[in-house]
């Protein structure tokens, strides 16, 4: 999909030059609009009370918390599909099965859809 057919179909806002400089100067002077939007103050404040009544209900600290006990069973739990994974990933070998998630022509149950 090129740039012009996004913003045609709603995927994208706005596609800018390809030009560098007046890509930067398209970019600034999309900032300076924004910065100077009379609705700014008020989105931020916003903004500021959504974020902290997302830090009343699960602190950020939670969840990193909860993304680091991930972490430690994938790097030194019994399961050595991470490190496999990794393996194949840093010596960029390619993949000798497509994922079940994504054969679904493999599972017997499975049928055509009409």
């Amino acid at each position: 999909m090129s740039s012009a057919a996004g913003v045609a179909s709603g995927f994208l806002d706005a596609s800018l030059s390809a030009d560098a400089p007046a890509f930067r100067q398209a970019v600034m002077r999309r900032a300076a609009a924004a910065a100077a939007h009379p609705e700014l103050p008020r989105r931020l404040q916003e903004k500021r009370a959504r974020r902290q009544a997302d830090e009343a209900s699960k602190p950020l600290a939670a969840y990193r918390a909860e993304e680091l006990a991930e972490m430690q069973r994938n790097f030194y739990g019994f399961d050595p599909s991470y490190h496999v994974a990794r393996h194949h990933f840093v010596f960029q070998t390619p993949h000798s099965w497509t994922p079940r998630h994504l054969a679904v022509h493999r599972d017997l149950a499975w049928t055509v859809p009409q």
